[in-house]
């Protein structure tokens, strides 16, 4: 494989950072991190001899005297093996000189331990590049880190012994040799840009696994863990390979969390001692809380300084790894060692896995139906599942994707890693213009879709989107189509086992009958909806009618009715002046006045058949409030009614103009008509206290109001319905036409305003005028007024 980091074409990406030094990160092309972890097969194996011991070994019914002659066909594994036993048989006072006695007297598993520490011992030692480059993996200080931390593994193992479960030295002490495999893999498949993480992690004091995943997409972590799957070793050294160093909290229910602990806080006490050189950064929490939260005694993981340098110089010492550096580098010095920890105990293991997983699916399930909650909405039901994922998957991104119908936009719903909602919003469609059924099923089926991923970070625009993501599909039929989307390494294994498509299941039929709620809702809602608008438009149907057979009968009165009624005025107001008796004189007055209000009457009508246009201009609002006032006062005097009760408690009206609002491009005759009209009716409900006339723009959207409100008699609740209809009133005989509201409605709609009536018997009435349209803009035909 060509090394990305001198491939003018494949540069490897690089890491975002505030130091102009450091390139920019980059997209990385999954293909090239799939070719990387491909090329790790390509690897040499373990030596015949290794690969031979390693298989007999791990059979329960070998026979050790053959294992023996094949170590002893190895001169220099024979010596190491025999040093091995010396090392950990101080106490034998005979001096053991035979391969055979030092197989009896190790045991099997410490005889495969010593098999790879040589093999990799090879690996390690063979360089081809200098520890003295800055640059360049420094192979030795990574092989001292390395068995510093497997020393210090087993000394934690010695210490706890009887008291961790199925945690042994001899074991601890193999998967602390081999914690960082993956380092010596991506050295091997990929030197320069290896090279290249390691000078960026020490020019900028980064922990190198930040700079694997930014430089070349993949970190130690993944390569050692796809080596060891490839290579079919021990499932406790894969997880110890993949998940060493994670926080406690963090880690997922494998059965071998203790040995990961004991991996962890070596690796810590490692680091602080500074031994050797791995590319990590010292631990921010103490030893102590460390031990204490991995389940382990901090005493006894305290204390290992002098002990761990005795052992680390002994064991470097019989490994020989400072006379043998001219050793072929052997990368693949495990192959065919999966049997290391024994079949049954991997068997048992497998088993107790398993049945952990299907009763987690089973608790999933329960505690899904168990809360009995009756979700009536999408919302809820979103958030429910949310909630359940989490739980089930782990992991620390959900994102819900809904479909209402194939062709419409999709909506999204995200959700934090304690299933708290973050947004909830419209994204469209994808560029591809797929739907997100078409996209569940293409993802199921190993389809990447990698594209859609990228394209939902762009529109969340959150680089946090993890592009490796996997798509559960929840409901996918012809109707709505809802996914699940979340990081691919949360759930996977127990999303394979045939109980988690129940739980599923359970999702999708919680999610497709809130769907269809929230469908019947929605259609009551938009009946109810047209309910209300058919009922307005009849209501505004029968008045249009009206107002037309009113039109033409004003036309028509209008032409035959004033011309007489100017004669029967002229004629009253002349014999009035020629009439001595007072009493005669007054009733001649009274015909003139009567003719005169019959023709207001006419004028009035002919408003609704022949409506002017407004002819809008910068208004004075106060001033125009003021002119209405003195108006209304005229008009209402004329009312012998109103006059007998202004002589008792003569009413005020009060004026409120709001801040700022000092003109209005308004038809200031036909508002100001309008504000008259509403304020003789406040001036004949007899209010008990006043009336205030306010002028105010509206804060929420912007219109001019104007509200005129009096505490008077109010209206009942017919009065309140037929308010606005021509000729309408409970007054008692000599009241008014029943016009003044009518008219006053009528001059409004014809700015685009509203008007609205508030009132409650017995305690006063609020008559609004809302304007949209009162601003002066430029272009408009303007005059003071």
């Amino acid at each position: 494989m060509k090394d990305p980091a001198h491939n003018p074409g494949h540069e490897a990406p690089h890491m975002t950072t505030s130091d102009p030094s450091m390139p920019a990160q980059q997209p990385h092309d999954p293909d090239q991190v799939e070719m990387i972890l491909s090329h790790l097969t390509d690897l040499p194996t373990l030596s015949p001899i290794a690969v031979r011991v390693i298989q007999m070994s791990s059979d329960p019914e070998a026979d050790l005297k053959e294992i023996a002659k094949l170590i002893e066909g190895d001169p220099a594994l024979s010596a190491r093996v025999l040093r091995l036993c010396q090392t950990a048989d101080r106490a034998a006072r005979t001096k053991i000189t035979t391969i055979e006695r030092a197989v009896v007297r190790l045991g099997i598993e410490q005889v495969r331990a010593a098999m790879l520490a040589v093999e990799i011992y090879g690996l390690l030692t063979d360089s081809s590049g200098s520890a003295d480059d800055e640059a360049s993996f420094d192979r030795t200080g990574f092989w001292r880190h390395s068995l510093a931390v497997a020393c210090a593994a087993e000394l934690i193992a010695e210490r706890h012994q009887g008291v961790l479960d199925g945690v042994h030295a001899q074991e601890a002490f193999l998967c602390g040799l081999l914690h960082d495999l993956g380092k010596l893999a991506l050295d091997r498949v990929l030197p320069r840009s290896f090279a290249r993480c390691v000078e960026l992690c020490r020019a900028h004091r980064i922990d190198i696994t930040d700079v694997e995943r930014r430089v070349l997409g993949i970190d130690h972590h993944t390569a050692g863990k796809r080596l060891a799957e490839h290579w079919g070793l021990p499932h406790a050294l894969q997880d110890v390979i993949w998940l060493h160093n994670q926080p406690a909290s963090s880690l997922p229910d494998v059965p071998h969390r203790q040995l990961i602990g004991v991996v962890t806080i070596a690796h810590a006490i490692v680091r602080s001692l500074h031994i050797g050189w791995n590319g990590s950064l010292p631990s921010t929490t103490p030893i102590v809380d460390l031990a204490r939260d991995h389940g382990l005694n901090p005493d006894r993981c305290a204390g290992l300084d002098t002990e761990l340098f005795e052992r680390l110089t002994t064991r470097a010492a019989h490994l020989g790894i400072e006379g043998e550096k001219d050793q072929e580098l052997l990368l693949s010095s495990i192959a065919e060692a999966n049997r290391q920890l024994g079949r049954l105990n991997a068997e048992l293991s497998s088993r107790a896995s398993e049945a952990a997983s299907r009763r987690k699916v089973l608790d999933a399930i329960e505690g899904f139906h168990a809360a009995g909650i009756v979700r009536t909405s999408l919302a809820s039901a979103f958030l429910d599942v949310a909630k359940s994922a989490s739980s089930f998957l782990g992991g620390s991104y959900f994102i819900m994707l809904w479909q209402a119908r194939p062709g419409a936009d999709w909506i999204v719903h995200r959700f934090d890693s304690a299933a708290r909602p973050v947004e909830s919003r419209s994204i469209g469609r994808p560029p591809t213009g797929q739907d997100l059924a078409a996209i569940a099923h293409a993802a199921s089926a190993g389809f990447d879709a990698i594209d859609v991923v990228r394209w939902l970070g762009e529109r969340l625009n959150d680089a946090s989107v993890p592009q490796t993501c996997r798509f559960t599909s929840l409901l996918d039929g012809q109707g709505p189509a809802a996914v699940l989307l979340h990081e691919r390494e949360a759930g996977a294994g127990v999303l394979a086992l045939p109980g988690a498509r129940a739980l599923i299941g359970s999702w999708a039929s919680v999610l497709a009958a809130a769907a269809q709620h929230d469908g019947a809702r929605r259609l009551g809602e938009q009946l109810a909806d047209a309910n209300r608008r058919l009922a307005q438009a009849q209501s505004a149907l029968v008045e249009a009618r009206s107002m037309a057979r009113l039109g033409e009968l004003a036309s028509g009165a209008a032409h035959e009715m004033n011309n007489p009624l100017t004669v029967i005025s002229g004629n009253a107001q002349l014999l009035a002046t020629r009439l001595a008796d007072h009493e005669n004189v007054e009733r001649a007055r009274g015909i003139s006045q009567a003719a005169a209000h019959l023709s207001d009457l006419i004028t009035s009508l002919h408003l609704f058949a022949d409506p002017p246009k407004p002819q809008p201009a910068r208004t004075d609002v106060r001033r125009m409030m003021l002119d209405s006032i003195e108006e209304a006062k005229e008009r209402a005097a004329l009312s012998a009614s109103l006059r007998a009760h202004n002589n008792r408690n003569p009413p005020d009206v009060r004026t409120v103009i709001g801040d700022g609002l000092a003109t209005a491009f308004i038809d200031r005759r036909q508002i100001g008509g309008a504000v008259t009209e509403l304020l003789v009716n406040a001036l004949e409900a007899r209010p008990k206290t006043g009336i205030e006339l306010r002028a105010f723009v509206s804060p929420g959207d912007g219109r001019l109001m104007f509200t005129v409100t009096d505490d008077g008699v109010g209206m009942s609740e017919r009065a309140l319905r037929h308010a606005c209809d021509p000729f309408f009133s409970e007054k008692p005989a000599g009241r008014q036409a029943g016009l003044g509201l009518a008219r006053a409605r009528r001059l409004v709609d014809l700015h685009g305003g509203e008007l609205r009536v508030q009132s409650t018997l017995g305690q006063g009435t609020t008559v609004t005028i809302a304007l949209p349209e009162w601003k002066y803009e430029p272009g408009k035909v303007s005059k003071a007024a």
